[in-house]
């Protein structure tokens, strides 16, 4: 996992550097529908996520809101999709405050002497976590059609061992 959140990390500060390069080329308007997909996917994955969790595993939506009722959940391959799962949902509630940071911050700052004395430094980092947000949501899309991929695969080889059993 450490590996993990240091290549995170490298892909920020590439992220932030770029943005810095290329600072002169960018331009709010060009962010508007960037920032509008950003929030309608995480909106609907926050949303389709959580309530296909719910449904499939309403023991661990129990033991998520009533942490001392925790019970057996599912089996241990369960228990891995269970976690993909809850780590969708969190990535996409971590876009939406992104966004939503990002906005208060700049409906705050924008107007501020410090911004326009400051600009060459703040407007890259604002697109660069508007980038980066737009790196974790494609990961949680990812993480969904992975999921999915083995909802299929779980689906398929029980039907195989049922039709096994039944010609026994």
């Amino acid at each position: 996992m450490s590996v993990k959140i240091f290549l995170n990390f490298i892909f920020l500060a590439v992220i932030f550097w770029f943005s810095y390069k290329i600072q002169s080329f960018l331009v709010y308007e060009n962010l508007k529908d960037l920032i509008d997909i950003l929030k309608n996917a995480s909106a609907m994955i926050f949303t389709i996520v959580g309530i296909w969790l719910a449904y499939i595993y309403p023991n661990a939506i129990t033991a998520i809101v009533k942490p001392g009722s925790v019970e057996y959940i599912a089996g241990e391959q369960d228990a891995r999709r269970i976690e993909m799962l809850v780590g969708i949902i969190v990535t996409s509630a971590v876009v939406i405050i992104g966004i939503v940071l990002f906005f208060v911050i700049k409906t705050a700052f924008s107007g501020l002497e410090f911004y326009a004395q400051n600009v060459k430094y703040i407007k890259p980092f604002g697109f660069a976590v508007i980038f980066f947000l737009s790196y974790l949501q494609i990961t949680s899309i990812g993480k969904v059609i992975v999921s999915n991929v083995m909802f299929i695969n779980d689906f398929h080889t029980k039907l195989n061992d049922r039709k096994i059993e039944d010609q026994m």
